[in-house]
């Protein structure tokens, strides 16, 4: 587990890979969602789709996957069932998830690559420029 979320009485976690997804068979990385009041799952979405953190975003959740040598992606999932209803592909595998105002998304990358930026609209993630004074912030320090 990577990451954890309360909202709603509902609790959301991601299932990490131990390491490269092809050792556990691509098996991993899943999105949970656990009713607190029956304290049954909810839902889970497909394998590698989320790793490292995620958003909740109003009805929303945003999350992304992706790791040293696997291509790299983020993905808007609905919070009530956890089905994807957009991906977009990264460059990279991400380090930070920034909720901005205006449901403004900033995807932090490791390595050289830029941030990305991405809005929320419609049920989907649509691409951003940078805006020409981005908010300063730290990337959080992962143990």
């Amino acid at each position: 587990m990577q990451d954890v979320r309360y909202q709603d009485g509902v609790v959301y976690f991601n299932e990490a890979c131990q390491s490269y997804s092809h050792e556990a068979k691509g098996q991993c990385s899943s999105l949970v969602a656990v009713d607190l009041a029956t304290q049954r799952v909810r839902w889970r979405t497909p394998p590698l789709q989320s790793n490292n953190m995620f958003l909740l975003a109003g009805d929303y959740i945003v999350a992304a996957y992706g790791f040293t040598g696997e291509p790299g992606h983020v993905s808007l999932l609905r919070r009530s069932d956890g089905s994807r209803v957009d991906t977009q592909p990264l460059p990279g595998t991400h380090d930070a998830l920034i909720l901005e105002p205006g449901g403004i998304v900033r995807v932090g990358l490791y390595s050289l690559n830029p941030d990305r930026w991405f809005r929320i609209a419609k049920g989907r993630l649509r691409p951003e420029s940078a805006p020409p004074n981005p908010p300063n912030w730290r990337r959080p320090r992962l143990r």
